[in-house]
């Protein structure tokens, strides 16, 4: 053990060594790229927001830097030796970095592109000069220095256009009302009197146009059809003459064809036609026509749209059975008129069945155990995209203290339709949203030494989001149903926990309700696709037990014991719950970012429930909470630990988790992360088996749990490894008042390894 600490302090210190001299890597004449500085003159702060992160301008950055202390990966890298192809050194160079040597092309070529951006946001006079520091042996500090001179404005825009009647079509009087049919658009010039005169702005003019022209039949007209001419003499006043060659045809769309490609079947496929659409469908994946019409937008008759033909890629990519989609426009020669367009849609089919398995090991706490699933998936299962799938699985764990062993197996049906399975909702045209229908039931038995149980699951609900704002998804359960029976509970076992125990987790629980649930993911929205800020919002409502309440109230059936109504003889949860989840992301570049969380969350039971049921309280602590603590082993509040009996006397129903981490890249596809959480647990009323609990606003504050630490991430593409370790810095359930166990505990005490797959926010 010993020989291993000196052999790692002996790594790290070469490493560190290395880091410091890696100037001796550079070949002689050469110069290793030491730094780069890029300063600006006379712009106010928020000038200089807009232009954004210049250094992605910059072909050349020096090695990263860990903590903006040392160049780790280029110390690994050089620890390799050049002339040695062995693992070992293999290893090293593709772990590490190689040195970045300045080279003079690369350094003027950065600096153009400085002047460039500069001039594309409106500075049209800007000056880049490039001063190289080459003082240092064998080093180079490169300092850009940029003069932005004056921010150049409209002051006139003339347009001319060579059809007078598309001026309608751009500045529509009801704009509002083709905001309503075609989403995205706009009707202002970006080079209207007051607004900067950079290219930037020329080229989202130019794109503007180019939406609305091509979205009402002008099939042949670019981008490219938009010329400009600038006088800038005045800087405050420039004066713009925009010139719009309009095509003379506009487009209608003449057949519209639906056809399988890629199968290797001899038989003739099969001929339907819907709604205008020749469908040529491949009969053993053969998709009823209705369904597909139902997706397609471009209709025979209607005025060739852009956004009719992104609409229907984007409701047909929706469906399983399909894939590699593609629409092909061209010229219907065979009518003698040039002005109609007839669309291909040229699809491939998908396999509909599939059956697949797996086996995992495990070990808990020294006791071995195995689980295995088998599913078979169906992904047209009644011709018209519905999902299907079916699943067994089953598990076994040996107790190595125990003679009798704890298995486990289940059964889950799923269908899921590709549309909104609503009475008297019934949409006869193409539909802006991407929606499903979703029924799934389970059973699942779990057998231990202390008890057996059963669970019974139904699900029905739907799920859908717009076309136009994919960002936001919105999933609704209109019935959420849970059964839990216990077959057996051991009677020796059940006599060692107190009632309260007993009642809250070792009896029948039926949970009837519904649910909402809305989901934002920055990165699908088109308006911050670009930005370097990522954001994760998730807001979550649920209710139970409301309408079997009434219903037995209505009725005036009988209480029992507990002043509770039964339900099929068993007690009903009635509560209400409502979590808001966000979490938000800064890229820093070349694989660094800042990352932060904020979790809140609530379930309070009333009328027919004093307790919400165990399995849908909160836990706090483990590798997605606070981090310092082991898997639900923080709070709830300040209980006492001696106080606890049971991992379920640590469950609360409020939960406050705020997480930072620091993400960098270190060797490779491995990131190294500095990480700090903060949060707790609460009850939401005093109860006996919880004391100090619940929660309070004179106090909650003191009941904050404070941890900090390091971690690892590998990422492997298609998923993120990571190792996590937590020490606890404020722990509000010491039980000597002295909160800050950072000062006093054992390091095995304070310390917590969690292993997780993918990142915990």
């Amino acid at each position: 053990m010993k020989n291993y600490r000196y052999a790692t302090l002996a790594l790290l210190l070469l490493i560190l060594t290395s880091a410091c001299s890696t100037a001796r890597h550079v070949p002689d004449g050469s110069y290793l790229l030491s730094s780069v500085k890029i300063q600006i003159d006379s712009l106010t702060p928020y000038e200089r927001e807009q232009l954004g992160d210049l250094e992605l301008y910059l072909t050349q950055q020096p090695n990263t830097r860990i903590l903006g202390l040392f160049k780790w990966t280029l110390g690994v890298y050089s620890l390799s030796n050049p002339k040695s192809n062995s693992f070992l050194n293999r290893q090293l160079r593709k772990w590490g970095d190689p040195p970045v040597l300045y080279s003079e092309q690369e350094a003027e070529f950065g600096r153009a592109n400085l002047t460039a951006a500069m001039y594309n946001a409106g500075y049209l006079k800007a000056q880049t000069t490039l001063e190289v520091d080459t003082s240092a042996y064998k080093k180079a500090k490169l300092h850009y220095h940029i003069e932005p001179g004056p921010l150049f404005y409209v002051g006139h825009e003339e347009e001319v256009l060579t059809d007078s009647l598309a001026k309608a079509l751009l500045y529509p009087k009801d704009s509002l009302h083709q905001m309503r049919l075609f989403r995205g658009e706009s009707y202002t010039s970006h080079l209207s009197p007051g607004s900067v005169l950079s290219p930037q702005n020329m080229q989202r003019e130019r794109e503007r146009i180019s939406q609305i022209l091509m979205n009402r039949g002008y099939y042949s007209f670019s981008s490219d059809s938009v010329r400009y001419e600038v006088d800038t003499l005045e800087i405050k006043n420039a004066w713009v003459r925009k010139t719009i060659s309009v095509p003379q045809q506009v487009y209608r769309i003449g057949q519209v064809s639906f056809k399988h490609e890629g199968s290797e079947r001899e038989r003739p496929f099969r001929q339907d036609s819907l709604g205008g659409i020749a469908f040529s469908i491949d009969p053993n994946h053969y998709i009823r026509p209705g369904e597909l019409a139902h997706r397609i937008w471009v209709r025979p008759g209607t005025l060739y749209s852009q956004q009719n033909t992104s609409r229907t890629y984007a409701a047909l990519s929706d469906l399983a059975p399909l894939r590699n989609i593609s629409l092909r426009y061209y010229i219907d020669s065979l009518r003698g008129d040039s002005t109609l367009l007839n669309c291909d849609i040229i699809t491939a089919p998908e396999p509909s069945k599939s059956l697949s398995g797996d086996i995992v090991g495990t070990n808990s706490s020294g006791n071995l155990g195995v689980s295995a699933s088998l599913t078979f998936q169906h992904n047209n299962l009644f011709s018209g995209g519905e999902q299907f799938q079916l699943q067994l699985r089953g598990g076994y764990e040996a107790f190595s203290s125990r003679v009798d062993d704890h298995y486990s197996y289940g059964i889950e049906s799923s269908l899921s339709f590709p549309r909104l399975l609503v009475p008297f909702l019934n949409s006869r045209g193409p539909s802006n949203y991407q929606s499903a229908t979703n029924l799934k039931v389970s059973y699942d038995y779990h057998g231990r030494p202390e008890f057996s149980r059963d669970i019974f699951s139904l699900e029905w609900g739907y799920s859908w989001h717009s076309h136009y704002t994919p960002a936001y998804r919105h999933h609704l359960k209109v019935l959420d149903l849970d059964f839990l029976h216990f077959v057996y509970v051991n009677e020796s076992f059940r006599q060692s926990m107190p009632l309260i125990t007993q009642i809250l987790n070792y009896r029948d629980q039926f949970v009837l309700g519904a649910s909402y649930l809305l989901r934002y993911n920055s990165l699908n929205d088109y308006r911050l696709s670009s930005s370097p800020w990522v954001h994760n919002l998730r807001l979550y409502l649920q209710s139970s037990g409301a309408l079997l309440y009434g219903l037995s109230e209505a009725l005036g059936r009988e209480r029992d014991g507990y002043d509770s109504y039964k339900f099929f003889g068993t007690n009903f949860a009635q509560f209400v719950k409502g979590e808001f989840d966000y979490s938000g992301l800064r890229k820093l570049g070349e694989g660094n970012a800042v990352a932060y969380h904020l979790g809140l969350a609530i379930a309070v039971p009333y009328g027919n429930s004093q307790f919400v049921p165990v399995d849908l309280r909160y836990f706090a602590g483990g590798a997605n909470s606070v981090r310092g603590w082991g898997a639900r082993s923080l709070g709830p509040g300040s209980m006492p630990r001696s106080a606890s009996r049971s991992i379920f006397d640590q469950v609360g129903d409020i939960r406050l988790e705020l997480s930072a981490e620091y993400r960098m890249r270190i060797l490779g596809p491995v990131q190294l992360a500095l990480f700090a959480d903060a949060g707790n647990i609460w009850t939401i009323r005093p109860y006996e088996n919880q004391p100090k609990g619940d929660f309070k606003w004179r106090t909650f504050y003191k009941e904050i749990a404070l941890a900090t630490g390091l971690g690892l991430r590998w990422d492997f593409d298609y998923f993120v490894l990571r190792f996590d370790l937590g020490s606890k810095l404020y722990d509000p359930q010491a039980e000597n008042n002295r909160p800050w166990v950072i000062t006093y505990q054992k390091l095995s005490d304070l310390v917590a390894l969690h292993f997780g797959i993918g990142y915990p926010f």
